[in-house]
């Protein structure tokens, strides 16, 4: 269960902020390889900078929402270090997307989308969630 990872996380482990609210912090945390969510107190969270490189590509793949909702974030919060903001707050399953760029922040390895059909932007989008082919 992410609860009890996310409960036993050592002093100073790096995490990563997905939203909050006056108590509280949705976080993830990768350890061995698998990156963890679930919550923590934000008296415990310390902000660290942020010094992520956008690299460029071209890709074409599907959105993998079969488990879930899926989102994509604005480049203000994946590339710059910001705090949590959507740009689109579900992708559907099956969704054709053509990735442009794609940077690691957060622990998280990223694809910037577009649809591929009608060019609509997605924003930033966990790797997790994309199967090229």
């Amino acid at each position: 269960m992410d609860g009890e990872v996310i409960k036993l996380m050592p002093k100073g482990a790096l995490v990563y902020e997905f939203a909050h609210n006056h108590s509280w912090s949705y976080i993830s945390y990768n350890t061995g390889g698998t990156t963890y969510y679930g919550y923590a107190s934000k008296q415990y969270i310390v902000e660290a900078n942020v010094n992520v490189q956008v690299i460029s590509c071209n890709k074409k793949g599907t959105i993998n929402a079969s488990n879930g909702e899926v989102a994509g974030f604005a480049s203000s919060y994946v590339v710059d270090g910001g705090a949590s903001k959507l740009i689109r707050k579900s992708l559907d399953h099956g969704w054709h997307v053509t990735a442009v760029n794609y940077c690691n922040s957060r622990g998280i390895l990223w694809y910037e989308l577009y649809d591929t059909d009608d060019n609509d932007y997605y924003g930033w989008v966990d790797a997790n969630f994309i199967s090229f082919y």
